[in-house]
């Protein structure tokens, strides 16, 4: 592995590098918290907020970021890195770079401290300076119809005070993001 890690935007057209993100995505993220991917698919080309990014070493495709870009902030749906990459630098670099090329603030969701991976997973995001909103209570809709509901914690990458944002934000994301209006 060489480490000559870099970014750059899915060609929908590379059935290659789609079918490799689509692999690390649905080995990722569990169904409940993930779209179907063809739809992810239909949005990148439907969707002006909805992006995605591949992470690259070299010309081969490792990791992807999912993200919807708004006015005030970014929104990482879904970041996820093959594991045979994990641990060796390749998602700091891709949040770290990232950030420079979109240089808002980052939003994004985690699931509460409640085992040892989640906890290594907050501590990666707050190792790159993520902040941990953990006192204000955070619902995230269903991706599928009769889905359920999950309570996680949403985290935040540069100046952005979520304390006064938050119910702004959870518009946005519900609106947007999830098309729902408000969850009961």
């Amino acid at each position: 592995m060489s480490n000559n890690y870099s970014l750059e935007y899915i060609d929908t057209q590379n059935k290659v590098q789609v079918s490799t993100i689509e692999k690390i995505y649905t080995y990722s993220f569990p169904e409940n918290e993930r779209r179907d991917f063809n739809f992810l698919l239909e949005l990148l080309n439907s969707d002006p907020y909805f992006n995605i990014v591949a992470v690259k070493d070299e010309q081969t495709t490792i990791g992807f970021i999912t993200y919807w870009e708004f006015m005030k902030y970014i929104y990482i749906e879904h970041f996820a890195i093959d594991e045979s990459y994990r641990g060796k630098g390749a998602g700091k670099f891709a949040l770290n770079k990232f950030h420079q090329i979109i240089p808002l603030p980052i939003i994004l969701e985690v699931e509460p401290p409640t085992n040892e991976l989640s906890k290594r997973r907050i501590s990666f995001y707050e190792r790159l300076n993520f902040y941990l909103w953990s006192d204000l209570h955070y619902i995230q809709p269903p991706y599928r119809i009769g889905g359920e509901s999950l309570k996680l914690i949403l985290m935040s990458l540069g100046k952005i005070d979520l304390n006064r944002m938050f119910q702004e934000v959870v518009d946005t994301l519900y609106d947007k993001v999830y098309k729902v209006k408000a969850l009961n």
